[in-house]
């Protein structure tokens, strides 16, 4: 993770967005077009199924769709707060040892033998 705090709010504002942009709007999807509209009879009595109802799968499959598309807007958010924020990848025992030589603390021997001894346990 980020320790630099501005990466970190620069990734909180970028989810924010795509929440606010996408997925609030996402979640209220559908509220407007339950009524009498075109596809449903509307005033004149044509409706997109002829008389039917739609098929039983027909809800199963725009929900699942729905939440597919929740995932990738989620895994695509999480991507994006990754490269900004970045990975910390560094061994913190490997840290505190070049730290230690960087203070003068191990000769250049003991440092290597060391680094060595833990990137054999790596």
């Amino acid at each position: 993770m980020a320790t630099d705090t501005r990466d970190t709010r620069l990734a909180a504002i970028v989810l924010v967005a795509i929440g606010v942009l996408v997925v609030l709007p996402m979640a209220f999807m559908g509220f407007g077009t339950m009524g009498a509209g075109p596809m449903m009879g509307g005033m004149w009595g044509h409706e997109m199924w002829s008389g039917e109802t739609a098929p039983g799968w027909l809800p199963l499959v725009a929900v699942l769709l729905q939440l597919l598309f929740v995932a990738a807007v989620v895994g695509g958010g999480y991507l994006v707060y990754r490269a900004i924020a970045g990975a910390d990848d560094t061994d913190p025992a490997l840290e505190e040892l070049r730290l230690a030589y960087a203070r003068g603390e191990l000769s250049e021997e003991e440092y290597e033998q060391r680094r060595n001894a833990l990137d054999r346990d790596t």
